[in-house]
């Protein structure tokens, strides 16, 4: 909480000092779930050529991508698409700052969160301030959340200071991170868990590179990053480290490579050398006092459930309509590139023109077991807490040993409305246990099975802010921790941007 503190009054006075040279916001973040929608489309259709399912998502190359078409070459009915998309852009790269007011009200906390959710609480009321100017990106976020589970009623979440330097931009902040091609959840890293406190390193344009021997890659883009997980664990103060690559050899075909560790902590080693073998699955000695160590460095291995790592990849099938396919693969490992045992995600997804507005849809399937072991993905037997993070798991909205069968539209009834459906079939903790006292379900102690449906309303002004409205159902009641404690959660939230 100190540290989130220090760092908001950081960036709120390095914020200050670029206001006289402002601009927006440098990336697409995780709250926009149908402007998701509108720049898949786009480059389903061969207009956009950036590497996108990594976020936060870079501005820059979306908009130099935009900016090389004229409307006359545009398809008429994906023309509204296009200017969504860049209506969205002009206001990211706008001369004002903008600061936004929000208010959340529910009868319940939300458990389950996908792509675009932002609330978290029962009742929160938040206000944000983001700029940038040419060399710098700010946001100061500031929220009071009641009855929150974690006891954090105030809250930074989201805020952020970025440096550009030539084609690399440096972040400190609490930064929410979406990895991979699902739209429901994904197995590494998602919204689910509140961001954690740290710094990050991306590029800035993922552009092809110039050198013979790897420009086959074709449009590329890295991240990495190291956060503080400051929440009660059995190793305290432990750190996660993530990286990943996206890479698109053909307009079609995105691929990426990730991972996540949990790595240092009270009693363990956090040089700069033990981080590099973290990230490139090194195995090395993670302990302090080698010397005095029960084993022999040579002997001694990091647990393997420490580091979960994989491959995602996205397809737009070779047919005449936009309509894609996308599958990830990811399991604990040590030493390995893809590791034998994962956890699943497949996925199927399009657009159609309906009513003179494009509704994407996908169907979506996820399992969180690695390939039929239970209590085994996002735990660790050396950080018992596992990959979690407040109570939630890092990766998966489901936790382990779950399973999900997802379908979901959404779209623009008109210029200003949108509306979002999901239908699932859920069921948790498939085998009843957990790994151990230390190390839970997030959700459940017990297996349940159940059904959702979800539907939202937004209304959305010119200029002025949102109005979103959503009923999330499921037939019967599924969290053992009193987060949600109603079948039926209603759920109102506002936002008002201000001058």
């Amino acid at each position: 909480m100190v540290n989130s503190v220090r760092i908001a009054y950081f960036c709120l006075g390095l914020g200050l000092m670029f206001s006289m040279s402002l601009f927006a916001e440098p990336w697409v973040d995780t709250r926009d779930a149908l402007l998701r929608a509108d720049i898949e489309l786009l480059s389903d259709i061969g207009l956009i050529n950036q590497p996108m399912t990594t976020y936060p998502m870079m501005w820059s190359g979306i908009i130099k991508d935009i900016d090389n078409l004229e409307t006359k070459n545009i398809p008429f009915e994906y023309r509204d698409v296009f200017w969504r998309v860049k209506k969205k852009a002009r206001k990211a790269i706008s001369v004002n700052a903008v600061q936004e007011l929000r208010t959340s009200l529910s009868n319940t906390r939300q458990v389950l969160r996908s792509f675009g959710d932002e609330s978290r609480g029962k009742g929160e009321l938040a206000a944000r301030r983001y700029a940038m100017s040419k060399n710098f990106a700010w946001n100061i976020e500031i929220a009071r959340v009641y009855h929150p589970v974690d006891g954090d009623k105030n809250r930074f979440d989201g805020s952020y200071l970025a440096g550009i330097y030539g084609n690399w931009l440096l972040s400190a902040g609490a930064i929410e991170r979406w990895w991979g091609p699902g739209w429901n959840s994904s197995n590494i890293l998602s919204n689910n868990a509140r961001p954690p406190l740290g710094i990050s390193l991306q590029r800035n344009y993922s552009e092809q590179s110039a050198v013979p021997v790897i420009s086959w890659l074709g449009p590329w883009t890295y991240n990495m990053f190291v956060a503080h997980l400051d929440d009660k664990r059995t190793i305290k103060n432990a750190r996660l480290a993530g990286a990943t690559f996206s890479f698109k050899p053909f307009q079609s075909l995105e691929m990426s490579l990730r991972m996540t560790s949990l790595w240092g902590g009270d009693k363990k080693t956090e040089s700069f050398d033990s981080l590099v073998e973290t990230v490139v699955a090194k195995k090395s000695c993670d302990i302090e006092d080698i010397e005095n160590a029960p084993v022999a460095c040579d002997e001694y291995q990091r647990d393997s459930g420490d580091r979960i790592a994989g491959i995602d990849a996205r397809w737009r099938l070779p047919v005449g309509y936009p309509v894609s396919i996308y599958a990830s693969s990811f399991g604990n490992s040590d030493s390995k590139l893809i590791p034998s045992e994962n956890m699943k995600q497949f996925g199927l997804t399009s657009s159609v023109y309906l009513l003179n507005t494009h509704w994407k849809w996908y169907l979506e399937l996820v399992d969180t077991t690695l390939d039929g072991q239970y209590n085994q993905a996002f735990e660790s037997s050396e950080y018992l807490s596992g990959h979690r993070y407040n109570g939630r798991a890092i990766g998966s909205t489901y936790d382990n040993d779950s399973a999900a069968t997802v379908f979901g539209v959404q779209g623009y009834l008109n210029k200003h409305s949108k509306l979002s459906m999901t239908l699932s079939k859920i069921e948790l903790n498939q085998d009843s246990t957990n790994l151990s006292d230390e190390s839970q379900h997030s959700i459940t102690e017990n297996k349940e099975a159940f059904n959702r449906y979800q539907l939202s309303w937004d209304y959305e002004t010119e200029d002025r802010g949102t109005l979103k409205l959503t009923l999330d159902y499921a037939d019967k009641t599924f969290d053992d921790y009193g987060r949600r404690t109603d079948k039926l959660r209603a759920t109102f939230d506002w936002k008002y941007y201000l001058d």
